[in-house]
């Protein structure tokens, strides 16, 4: 056991050292926008001498990964002594659970044959001190196009009073005292619907892929969704760019979407483990008909990575919720590895936190966009605007917040000002009274639900997916 983990880290270090390493990229299967975390939102005790199994819904899948964690808004140094992922024990790899069914998964049992520790510079453990993040080393994992990931941190002695974490991660976080191994119970811990200290997953690409990031507020975060279910508007958008469809499960997939798109294709695995071969000089002789290096990428990887950093009752221009858009474009958006295009679906919270003269609002809005997509011009990134969809119905609502969403989303339809358009007002609004959210679509007048999600995802995954 032990010759074949050293030699299975002997090879990887050989892969990623190889001149063809270079040549390869890092993109983001995976991301979440990283907060100040409140009392309220922290354990009822500290992380200290603890365990925290957290769930990830990737987009992309892979071979070769690695993770970032940040203490970037931690008050003091975090020592962690292990982190390991695993494929949750109810996903059995390969197979995608069903955004329409109402059986939730368990987050708190993972399947032990598929662990895999994460090193830091070589070593298992780290501090990672106050404002600070940290790229693991790349390591090998047969990661699933839209799987569900199970990231296990466990924390030593130091960790601050306010770590740095994702509030809206719309999935259940188990927490236990101890060391938290793989075979360790964590079904009886402590339960908090957040995400601690991890911040990205990136999976290394032979070839260029788009990588799309999407800037919101709650309703890209999730707020309405079903916890645990991964029904978020961005996970159903994943799903569709990926070839991902409900039948992943059904007998007539085959028929349905054709081998290569099999959610359960066998020869998946073989052509899986072909690619960690891909930099061997005889790959072509060996893998000539199943010209392993590129086949990979074909049915294993779709070739879309979203990215989603959404941030609930966040603004655009200030207020709201942790950092606006403004301050935080560069570190969540700007500094993601290879991102192709970016969303912009944020001014729901600055319409509805403002007041006075709407028009002057409105502009300083469209003047921040122009800030954002001017940015990620320099960088080669397209960036699409997405309109804000209505409020009518919820305390939200006045008229005069009226005025400014249809201000700004005027500007925002007007071509020239984006590279694309993404009607989200037209497709979620009541045809009878446009101010309204479809009744079927929202529950609160406000954020959607996941039949609004699904419709959003489907139809961003139309605009952008050519």
């Amino acid at each position: 056991m032990i010759n074949k983990l050293f030699y299975s880290i002997v090879t990887l270090l050989l892969l990623v050292t190889s001149p063809l390493f270079a040549d390869q990229r890092w993109e983001g299967t995976w991301a979440t926008a990283p907060e100040f975390t409140g009392s309220g939102d922290m354990p009822k005790t500290s992380l200290s001498n603890r365990a925290a199994r957290q769930i990830i819904h990737v987009s992309m899948g892979g071979t070769t990964l690695r993770m970032q964690l940040s203490n970037h808004f931690g008050n003091g140094p975090v020592d962690i002594t292990a982190v390991y992922v695993a494929d949750p024990a109810d996903t059995p790899q390969g197979k995608i659970l069903k955004q329409e069914t109402n059986i939730l998964p368990c987050n708190a049992r993972i399947n032990a044959k598929t662990v895999r520790y994460l090193t830091f510079n070589h070593r298992r453990s780290l501090t990672l001190e106050a404002g600070k993040d940290i790229y693991s080393d790349p390591f090998g994992y047969q990661l699933r196009p839209g799987q569900r990931l199970a990231v296990t941190v466990v924390y030593g002695k130091r960790t601050p009073e306010h770590a740095t974490s994702h509030r809206g991660s719309r999935t259940t976080t188990y927490i236990i005292a101890g060391k938290g191994a793989p075979k360790a119970d964590f079904s009886k811990g402590e339960k908090a619907d957040h995400w601690y200290n991890i911040t990205r997953l990136e999976v290394l690409s032979n070839t260029p892929h788009e990588v799309i990031a999407v800037l919101g507020n709650s309703i890209t975060d999730g707020r309405g969704s079903t916890t645990n279910l991964q029904n978020r508007w961005t996970d159903f958008f994943s799903d569709a760019l990926n070839g991902i469809a409900t039948c992943c499960e059904s007998k007539e997939c085959d028929k349905k979407q054709g081998a290569a798109k099999s959610c359960e294709d066998k020869s998946c695995d073989k052509k899986q483990e072909a690619a960690m071969n891909c930099e061997d000089k005889n790959c072509d002789k060996k893998q000539e008909s199943a010209k392993c290096c590129k086949s990979t990428a074909d049915c294993c990887q779709k070739g879309f990575g979203v990215l989603n950093l959404g941030i609930g009752g966040n603004c655009v221009v200030r207020g709201g919720l942790s950092e606006p858009a403004l301050k935080r474009f560069d570190r969540d958006i700007l500094s993601q590895p290879n991102v192709s295009k970016l969303i912009i679906f944020e001014g729901t919270n600055d319409i509805g936190c403002c007041g006075g003269n709407y028009e002057k609002m409105a502009q300083e809005m469209i003047d921040a966009y122009q800030t954002l997509i001017s940015k990620a011009h320099a960088k080669g990134i397209k960036v699409y605007g997405a309109t804000i969809t209505p409020t009518k119905g919820n305390g939200w609502f006045s008229y005069f917040h009226e005025a400014m969403r249809q201000t700004v989303n005027e500007w925002i339809r007007k071509p020239g000002h984006f590279d694309g358009l993404i009607d989200f007002d037209a497709l979620a609004r009541d045809p009878a009274d446009p101010q309204r959210l479809r009744a079927d679509y929202s529950d609160d007048w406000l954020h959607l639900n996941p039949k609004g999600y699904a419709a959003m995802g489907n139809y961003a995954a139309k605009m952008l997916g050519n």
